[in-house]
């Protein structure tokens, strides 16, 4: 969503603003500039100005007033006489920046399908993860985004994938979204492990070289560490880490629930930064047939040439714990975002959908509504009462129109009592946040649009 800037157009522009009812308001800038108001639904034109510079014959009980008469310096109190038309001038200015740093879980849990674990399947979750992920780094939607990408466990023993500092370089670096390079590195690693290989149905490999471990606590210290200077850098901006996984922390010491809900919590308390978590569950059900039973997928290395012949273990297919992330809840809560997103897994079409849902939630919560109100055009002074704003998104138009107590749909004010900040009010607010072809027009000039009661 980008934010632009206008003056209102003279003779020929914006007749629409002033011709659309927007439940009660005064509204301005028409073709020949005048006072309007209204209370109802309908709209009727007059013969003059409704409120000083002419004599107007319309009354329009319910609706919008438009007269021939101009606007003078008092046309807001009803005082102008035959005044000047709006005269068109236009900047832009960028909504504040946004940056998610993905923390993603690329243990073998997510796809191994090593023996007797069925529920490390790729089918069910590593493919529709990643596809849902590349898909929003990848789709022109996610313009006005940055990102950047740290998988974890990284390679090596206990001391390199403990430690935080080995997160500090992103396997993606932070940048503008849409962008090729995340599916890239996904897709690299596929082929570190051997899944690029893989047919369907996937054989069971068993001994391949999925990374072990779930060092929670390292990499969203390491990741945290990376985004502090950007949030020194844009005071403004949204700043937000989200962790992507199918396990609770393990493996390291010091890598528990609340190791890490510490650490989450105090990068809100002292530097504003967010956490988000996204929780990838086992499949609710074993299948009929565990995986490597089946014709053809007894391709493995699980105990050597005896196993070859299939895996005998009477617990085979083992249950699972559906509730073994719930946990995760925690570390959610503690990073002011609510619970934790759990998805479900064992339809891959579902698990995508759900995926893409949760991430498209925190691309619109990452949204603000709070816009800097920027400085009228050069040579001119700034008028409080002579600022419009309207939501644009492809061939639609919504004027906005003011309302102080934001009590009111497709509304706007000023936040407190300053007016440097433009917030938009809760309902308007919504819709854009699940709109990313918003677009905002500033107006400069032209009477306010204020819903009267």
């Amino acid at each position: 969503m980008s934010l632009h800037l206008r003056r209102c157009f003279g003779p020929a522009g914006l007749l629409s603003l002033a011709s659309l009812v927007f439940g009660s308001y005064v509204a301005a800038c028409s073709s020949e500039q005048a006072k309007v108001e209204g209370g109802g639904s309908g709209a009727d034109a007059g013969n003059g100005a409704t409120s000083g510079g002419g004599a107007g014959n319309g009354n329009g009980s319910g609706g919008l007033q438009i007269g021939e008469g101009g606007l003078g310096s008092g046309a807001q109190n009803g005082e102008g006489g035959a005044g000047q038309a709006c005269e068109s001038s236009e900047s832009q200015a960028e909504l504040a920046p946004i940056y998610l740093a993905f923390a993603f879980d690329v243990s073998g849990s997510m796809g191994h399908l090593d023996c007797p674990f069925w529920n490390h399947d790729p089918v069910v979750k590593w493919t529709p993860v990643v596809e849902a992920t590349t898909e929003f780094f990848g789709d022109a939607s996610s313009v006005n985004i940055n990102a950047s990408m740290t998988l974890f466990p990284s390679l090596g023993d206990n001391s390199v994938k403990c430690d935080p500092a080995t997160y500090a370089d992103p396997d993606v670096a932070m940048q503008a979204l849409p962008s090729a390079e995340f599916a890239a590195v996904l897709a690299a690693y596929e082929d570190e492990v051997g899944l690029s290989d893989y047919t369907d149905p996937v054989p069971i490999d068993g001994g391949g070289p999925w990374r072990g471990g779930t060092p929670t606590r390292a990499v969203v210290g390491g990741v945290l560490e990376t985004l502090r200077p950007l949030r020194d850098e844009h005071p403004d901006a949204k700043v937000a880490l989200v962790l992507v996984t199918d396990g609770v922390p393990q493996g390291c010491t010091g890598n528990t629930i609340p190791d890490v809900v510490d650490a989450v919590s105090a990068a809100l308390e002292e530097d504003d930064i967010p956490t988000y978590v996204i929780g990838v569950k086992d499949p609710a059900t074993p299948p009929d047939v565990a995986p490597w039973e089946e014709e053809g997928q007894r391709v493995w290395a699980c105990g050597g040439p005896a196993w070859e012949s299939g895996y005998s273990d009477v617990d085979t297919p083992r249950p699972t714990n559906p509730d073994a992330l719930d946990n995760l809840g925690q570390i959610a809560v503690a990073g002011g975002t609510g619970e934790a997103i759990l998805i479900d897994t064992g339809n891959p079409s579902g698990t995508k959908a759900a995926l893409r849902l949760a991430i498209d939630r925190i691309r619109a919560e990452a949204v603000s509504c709070k816009l800097d109100r920027p400085p009228p055009p050069p040579g001119e002074t700034f008028d409080p009462d002579r600022v419009n704003v309207r939501y644009d998104s492809g061939d639609d138009s919504v004027p906005l129109g003011f309302d102080p107590e934001c009590e009111a749909d497709d509304a706007w004010r000023y936040e407190g009592s300053g007016t440097d900040v433009i917030e938009l009010c809760p309902t308007t607010c919504e819709r854009i946040q699940q709109d990313p072809y918003a677009t905002i027009q500033v107006e400069f000039g032209c009477l306010r649009r204020t819903i009267v009661r």
